[in-house]
């Protein structure tokens, strides 16, 4: 078992841990679990060194008041081991909830070799590193693709950190034997998502823009930043149209957003997006 040794990031050591550098790896099932220690210190524990090789936690850096940079390196030593750091908020001008991003020493390369300089790519980053999305075979995450109801219904359980519902029955006919069932329904017993009232959930279909911002609008007390007018809301009667105000005056979505210049809450969600307003929503 892993050994978590618990340190403190002090402006005193200008965030740096002098720590060798030999016998460097790198790790792409590396994840971290974040816990709130009081109002103002979090608690970062890195995770998922391939079998023989050890996490060594380097140095945090912070930027935007939101994220706190973890950088961390691979050793083969075991001896140096360092996987936990807990970090004052206010050391570092942060303001919880934060959003943590890995950096693996010496490399630059995005988690996903199809999302560098993609407007997303922090948001999906964000959900990668929390264990909440994975990619496709050959390291991709395909951005654009469409998601299903199912998919993003599982993205939301994960970012809400829900204890899995153990689905013995349900009430919806099509999610027998679905590969989703026990996640759809930790949506529904936390209020998340409801049925189409024929008693199916359609976890296959593509999930809407509007869907999102109805089910993100009921997972988190979205804080306004703002009260806006927005032109593609105007004399809106869509049944999303409320959740996505409030996801607008949250800047859960912004207008410089491609979604809003593309605007339609009927229209398929891609991957992409949904990642970033759920990001967006779990540091509001």
């Amino acid at each position: 078992m892993k050994r978590h040794i618990k340190f403190i990031i002090s402006m005193v050591l200008s965030c740096i841990l002098t720590i060798p550098t030999a016998y460097i790896s790198f790790a792409e099932t590396v994840t971290y679990t974040l816990k709130y220690i009081g109002s103002n210190t979090v608690q970062v524990t890195l995770k998922g060194a391939n079998p023989g090789e050890y996490i060594q936690l380097r140095s945090v850096t912070a930027s935007k008041g939101k994220n706190l940079y973890v950088h961390y390196g691979i050793v083969k030593n075991k001896s140096e081991e360092v996987t936990t750091a807990s970090v004052d908020c206010r050391v570092f001008g942060l303001v919880p909830p934060i959003r943590v991003l890995l950096k693996r020493e010496g490399s630059e390369e995005p988690v996903f070799h199809d999302i560098q300089g993609h407007e997303a790519e922090l948001y999906i980053q964000h959900l990668h590193d929390a264990g909440i999305v994975k990619g496709y075979e050959g390291g991709i995450f395909k951005p654009e693709g469409s998601i299903t109801r199912a998919e993003f219904f599982t993205m939301m359980v994960k970012a809400k950190g829900y204890p899995i519902t153990n689905a013995q029955t349900n009430e919806f006919t099509d999610l027998n034997n679905h590969w989703g069932k026990d996640l759809i329904m930790t949506a529904v017993n936390n209020n998340l998502v409801k049925g189409n009232g024929d008693g199916t959930i359609r976890p296959d279909d593509p999930v809407t823009i509007g869907q999102v911002a109805v089910v993100i609008d009921r997972a988190y007390p979205l804080r306004a930043l703002k009260d806006g007018v927005y032109s593609k809301l105007a004399n809106s009667n869509h049944y999303a149209a409320r959740s996505m105000k409030k996801m607008l005056d949250a800047g859960i979505v912004n207008i410089e957003d491609s979604m809003y210049r593309n605007f339609n809450l009927d229209r398929p969600a891609t991957r992409a997006e949904c990642a970033m307003m759920i990001s967006r929503a779990m540091v509001n």
